[in-house]
C-alpha cells in the first residue's frame, strides 16, 4: 500500500500514489500493459488525435502520471523510455502528418518539465517529507539521464525549437493567426524544458 502519509497523493489519487512509491516491483504483465496502454495512447490522441485539445487539463495529469511511471520503471524495466517516446515526436512518411507535429511537441516538453520536477526540483522535494531512499534513487536516475539519454533529449529539444521558431516566424510574416497559439507555446515550453532539464 502506498504511504498515507503523502499529501500529494492524497490530491492525485491510488494509481498516480502507486507509481510514485512502488520502487520498480511492477510484476512484467503489469508493467507492459501500462506502456502498451500508455504508448497506445499518445499514439491515437496526440500523434493522430486531437491531444484533449478542449482539456488541457488532461494533457498535464496525463504526463504527470507518465513521469511518475518512469521514475519508477525506468532504471529497472523501461530503460529506453526515451526511445519510446521519441518515436512518437515525428509521424511516418506515410502517414500525410505534417512533420512539426504541435500537439507532440507540447506533450513532450510538458513531460520532461514533470520528469525533471520530479528528481530534480529542489523546491518540491523540500516540500515532501523527506525519504533518504527516493533521494538516492533520484540521484541515480538523473546519471542514468545524463549518461544515456541527454545528447538525445538536447537533440530532440532544441530541434523542435527550431522547428517552432521558423514555424512562428512564418505565421508571422504571412500575417495569419491559424495556429499562432499552438505554436507559441511549442516554443515557450521549449525554452522552459531545456532550462528546468539542464539547470537539474
Amino acid at each position: 500500500m502506498p504511504s498515507p502519509l503523502c499529501p500529494s497523493c492524497l490530491l492525485t489519487g491510488y494509481s498516480v500514489c502507486y507509481s510514485r512509491h512502488n520502487k520498480g516491483n511492477l510484476d512484467d504483465d503489469a508493467f507492459q500493459t501500462l506502456r502498451d496502454a500508455f504508448l497506445s495512447y499518445l499514439q491515437s490522441e496526440y500523434l493522430y488525435g486531437s491531444a484533449e485539445a478542449k482539456a488541457p487539463f488532461l494533457r498535464n495529469k496525463f504526463s504527470h502520471t507518465l513521469s511518475l511511471l518512469f521514475t519508477a520503471t525506468y532504471e529497472t524495466k523501461w530503460q529506453d523510455f526515451f526511445g519510446s517516446i521519441f518515436s512518437l515526436l515525428k509521424p511516418p512518411a506515410e502517414s500525410g502528418i505534417v512533420p512539426f507535429n504541435p500537439h507532440v511537441a507540447i506533450f513532450f516538453f510538458r513531460l520532461l518539465i514533470e520528469i525533471s520536477s520530479e528528481v530534480a526540483d529542489q523546491i518540491l522535494k523540500n516540500a515532501r517529507i523527506y525519504n533518504a531512499e527516493r533521494v538516492v534513487r533520484d540521484t541515480r536516475i538523473r546519471d542514468r539521464v545524463r549518461e544515456k539519454d541527454a545528447a538525445a533529449i538536447n537533440q530532440a529539444v532544441l530541434t523542435i525549437v527550431a522547428e517552432g521558431k521558423q514555424g512562428l516566424d512564418a505565421i508571422r510574416r504571412d500575417h495569419r493567426t491559424e495556429g499562432l497559439g499552438e505554436t507559441q507555446e511549442v516554443v515557450d515550453l521549449g525554452v522552459r524544458a531545456f532550462a528546468s532539464y539542464v539547470r537539474a
